[in-house]
């Protein structure tokens, strides 16, 4: 089962294009895609701790669907009310989800050791907007990982979001050797090459497949991972998501290579 490990459910004020949960999942199956980490859309009108809520209640309707959400819950620093969120429904909660250059404060920051103290406590990972906001830098989320190395972090947008960024993300990310703690998705990235230096300079095991959709497109992302000239594709896909999401997952997939083989 490939997996979207990075997909935005709901309404937004910043896009008319938008996923329920029922047009994405139609979306997702005709793209061969079997589950999906969703979150909110972040709203400038719905207090974060509400979105949290809309987005859980709408994942319960499909516990018993073939095609599986996995919820990451928003986490902002001004709402502490969404720890207690966090612990009440920890048992359908499968990650936390943090956009710093939209709340101004760093992963890294003492305001976030609340909820990274749940994500310990409860073993969910935590994925992490990276991009040219200063607050978003990976060195912050590098700075976490070391701060905890019991919680699991994932960098959106392969660390960087931006080429160059995402080529200085990978750079510092491998000068240190110790971060067992921290992963990359590939949302939103459009070059093949850029997931195959990730994987050539951090491990196939660190990496995982993300659409960011609505604001990046599915096939586009789903088709450059396919082009990418590496082995070990379907764990990019299914294996390494499944892993941090503790779910059971098939690493065959059918994805096929260059060569119309099965990965």
């Amino acid at each position: 089962m490939i997996i979207d490990g990075h997909v935005h459910i709901g309404k937004t004020e910043k896009s008319e294009r938008y996923f329920t949960f029922e047009s994405y999942r139609e979306f997702a199956e005709h793209n061969i895609i079997g589950g999906a980490v969703v979150m909110p859309n972040i709203s400038n009108k719905i207090k974060t701790y509400d979105l949290n809520y809309d987005l859980l209640e709408g994942a319960s309707k499909y516990k018993n669907s073939k095609f599986k959400y996995f919820p990451f819950i928003l986490i902002d620093p001004f709402e502490k009310i969404i720890c207690q969120q966090i612990k009440r429904y920890s048992k359908d909660i499968y990650g936390l989800k943090y956009h710093p250059s939209i709340n101004q404060v760093e992963i890294s920051h003492k305001e976030l050791q609340p909820f990274i103290q749940k994500a310990k406590i409860y073993q969910i990972p935590i994925l992490v907007h990276c991009g040219r906001n200063s607050f978003s830098d990976i060195k912050y989320v590098i700075e976490a990982c070391k701060q905890n190395p019991d919680v699991n972090f994932i960098a959106a947008h392969l660390g960087g979001n931006a080429t160059d960024l995402i080529e200085q993300a990978i750079l510092k990310i491998s000068v240190n050797k110790n971060l067992n703690n921290l992963y990359l998705d590939t949302s939103a990235v459009k070059l093949p090459w850029l997931i195959e230096l990730a994987v050539e300079k951090l491990g196939f095991d660190k990496i995982i497949f993300g659409s960011d959709e609505p604001y990046a497109d599915l096939r586009i992302a789903k088709y450059c991972v396919e082009l990418c000239n590496i082995d070990r594709r379907g764990a990019i896909l299914s294996k390494n998501i499944s892993k941090l999401l503790k779910v059971e997952s098939d690493e065959n997939t059918n994805i096929k290579s260059k060569s119309n083989k099965q990965i």
